[in-house]
Parts: structure tokens; sequence; C-alpha cells
């Protein structure tokens, strides 16, 4: 490598990788080689032997990527994992790295989340008016199974930070996780919270059925109010009116199939009257 920096005019090893690595705009000129391109395609694609797998763990555990406890950047030590600070501005690998990756996981959560507070049309069971059959279905783990699939990203990271752990191990690795598991429930609470603080109109996951609950159930209103703030139900006011909806949708339905079933039916001979 010190043979090959000296005869080629790079002035560091990142210079020849920022070569190396370039990307060309779409639809100009690549001034790059046949050669250099398809390498460098293969590289990325997981079609070489060595893959990004055995590279980035090469430089996120080398020592020098590390600030040395005499090195004039230790106070970059403190930047690993940083929510705040700029990615960009950290000299170190490891620090970088780790800023970098904790963003760029902070940036996709933040947008599940934020996808699950408006209506999916290709959802069959996004709705905007709450049905009877929703109240009396409503599971927990029908629940926990709907965000795994809708927010992969958050539910697996609650699951990090909820599941207990066994000898030092976490649950989740050692025995298999149901829907109805505790630690589930806890994240599908957290997470129906986090969901109705981006949106408060989007209640329908757990905050509808709870609110619900709460007003059956003859709760002080002080509890509800509190529950409320914790973003866990849905103001009285508004279940009141979730039932009312659901009491006129009950009845109009009930009102058509009294008619449906009092016209005449022509194998019977007869009609049918309530």
């Amino acid at each position: 490598m010190d043979s090959y920096l000296k005869e080629y005019p790079f002035d560091s090893v990142g210079d020849f990788l920022s070569i190396l690595f370039y990307d060309p705009v779409r639809g100009e000129p690549d001034p790059r080689g046949f050669a250099h391109a398809n390498a460098v395609a293969r590289f990325l694609r997981g079609l070489a032997d060595v893959k990004m797998s055995h590279i980035l763990p090469l430089i996120y555990r080398h020592r020098c990527s590390y600030p040395s406890r005499n090195s004039a950047r230790l106070s970059e030590r403190q930047s690993m994992f940083s929510t705040a600070e700029a990615a960009a501005a950290i000299h170190h690998a490891r620090p970088f790295i780790s800023t970098w990756a904790t963003q760029l996981v902070a940036t996709e959560a933040r947008k599940q989340i934020g996808r699950a507070t408006v209506d999916d049309s290709e959802d069959e069971e996004s709705r905007v008016q709450l049905r009877g059959a929703d109240f009396d279905n409503f599971s927990m783990g029908a629940l926990a199974e709907k965000f795994a699939l809708t927010l992969p990203l958050p539910m697996y990271l609650t699951e990090q930070m909820a599941a207990p752990k066994v000898d030092g191990e976490p649950v989740v690795i050692l025995v298999p996780i149901t829907p109805s598991s505790p630690f589930v429930q806890l994240q599908v609470t957290a997470l129906s919270s986090f969901i109705l603080s981006r949106n408060p109109y989007a209640t329908g996951y757990l905050a509808m059925t709870f609110g619900i609950w709460h007003f059956a159930c003859k709760s002080h209103v002080d509890v509800k109010r509190i529950y409320c703030r914790l973003g866990n139900c849905i103001a009285d006011q508004t279940a009141r009116a979730a039932l009312q909806s659901m009491t006129e949708a009950d009845i109009e339905k009930m009102r058509q199939e009294t008619e449906l079933g009092a016209l005449p039916v022509a194998c019977e001979g007869k009609c049918k009257v309530l």
C-alpha cells in the first residue's frame, strides 16, 4: 500500500476511496473505465469474495478509529451514538459510524411511525368509521402482529428495550415470542401512544378502544384525563361521539336488513315481516 500511494498521486487513503467509489450523476458522462465501474459494482452488490460486511467491522473495530487518551480530539469519545451532533463534523471513524447509523435509524423509525398516522388505502382494515365489530374483535395480539408488519423497526427497537434478559441474554433469543407476551403488550401500548402524539386523530389503534372501555366502566373523569394525557385513550367526549356513530350505523344496517327481509321471497311464496 505504501508503494501504491507513493506511485500514484493520492493525498491519502480517503482521497483514493472517494475516487474509487465515485458515483456519477445519472445522465451525465461517466469518467470511470469499465473495469473500475464493474469492480465497484460487484463489491457493493455483494458479488465479490470480500463484502462490505467484512470491511465495515474492520473499520469500526480498528484501534485507530477511536480517540486515544492522548488524542487532540479526545472529546469525540462523547460523540458515540450521538443524536444531536452532526455526523459529518466527527473525525474518528467509530464515533462517526455510530452517530451516522443512529441518526439513519431514527429517521427511518420516524418515517414508519408517520405512515401509521394516516389511512392506508391498500389496507382493507383501514377505515375512518368505527364499527361495532372492530371494538368487539379488538385484540392486543392482533394489533402487535399488525405493528410487526407495518412498524418493523419501531417494534424491533422497543423489543430490545423492553424484553427482559435471562442469564444475560435477551429473552427474545431464548424463547419463542408470542403477541400475548407481557412486554409485547407494553410495546403496543407505547407505539400507540407515539402514533397518537404525532396525530391526535389517529385513534384507531388502542386509544379508541381504551377510551370506550373507560366509558363503559364509568371511570372517574380525572382517571380518563390522566390516561388521555398519557396518550393511552381518547377523550370522553370523543368516546361518546364514537358510540353514537356506531349506534346510528347499526340502526341503519338493521333498517336495511328489515326492508330487505320484508320483500317478497319467490321460493317461499310469502313476505317476511318483522
